[in-house]
């Protein structure tokens, strides 16, 4: 039991300071091997395979150690298995995503009957603070972490902006088809900053924003992403919102960056043929 509660608390600390993550990276490097002891009777060796496997041996070794705990604590009573079936739950689902999904569908639809719609170009900002969970070695935000806040904060874009309404009611929906991010001051744990996202731009198929990680006056961090409307087109949307406008002309370097993803987009479409 005391084995058991030591490997509670790894896995506990595994979740709070992301170490899946360095798993990951480790394994890039260097193919390693793990013995996983189970139920204190025998070790069963998970292999972390390099490439291929990475991401196949760093999942099957954390359900095979969530497993020698969850078969451990069988054993014992059955509120430390429930305790590991939770954990094994966190390790394997994206708990925190879907909670500030939840929270974010609820504080909308709080909002929304208090408040009128926001203006088409007005910049719509998102408090947020950097937890555990977004460190990486450096100890300060992961830069995957980023693009991850902004889905957040475009969601937030898209229903106080009242698009996200007009494209589900056309019977469409909206999907990510690019970003581009540029990285300037790392921001520390439990630091807060908010994310200013609004529109930059338009044409017929997609929405283009910016998002910028604003802390202290300062931009920490700023993507720009394309945001592709599905089974309906802009034009659509705006009408249905009752808006008559125009795209505004796009600055010197969204225009670039516009360009290059039709470049790109054009040369994997000729590697298909």
């Amino acid at each position: 039991v005391l084995f058991c509660e030591v490997l509670v608390f790894l896995v506990s600390l595994c979740i709070s300071l992301d170490l899946s993550l360095s798993l990951s990276l480790t394994s890039q490097l260097t193919p390693c091997l793990t013995y996983v002891y189970c139920s204190g009777s025998f070790k069963l060796p998970i292999i972390f395979f390099n490439k291929k496997m990475m991401d196949v041996g760093m999942v099957g070794g954390l359900v095979v150690l969530v497993g020698a705990i969850c078969s451990t604590y069988a054993l014992a009573s059955w509120m430390p298995f429930a305790s590991a079936i939770l954990l094994a739950f966190y390790f394997n689902m994206d708990v925190n995503a879907f909670l500030e999904t939840i929270y974010l569908v609820i504080h909308h639809a709080i909002e929304s009957s208090t408040h009128g719609r926001t203006g088409l170009f007005e910049v719509v900002s998102m408090k947020s603070m950097v937890w555990l969970t977004d460190l990486d070695f450096l100890v300060h935000m992961n830069n995957a972490r980023y693009p991850r806040a902004c889905d957040f904060a475009r969601y937030k874009l898209w229903n106080e902006t009242g698009v996200l309404k007009a494209i589900h009611d056309l019977g469409g929906y909206a999907v990510l088809a690019g970003s581009a991010i540029r990285y300037r001051r790392s921001l520390n744990p439990f630091e807060t900053f908010s994310i200013e996202s609004k529109i930059v731009c338009w044409d017929e198929k997609s929405f283009y924003v910016e998002q910028r990680f604003m802390r202290d006056g300062f931009v920490r961090a700023i993507l720009f992403a394309k945001q592709a409307v599905v089974r309906t087109t802009v034009s659509e949307v705006l009408a249905h919102m009752g808006l008559d406008v125009t795209s505004p002309v796009p600055p010197l370097h969204v225009q670039k960056w516009m360009e290059f993803d039709k470049e790109c987009s054009t040369a994997l479409r000729s590697e298909t043929k």
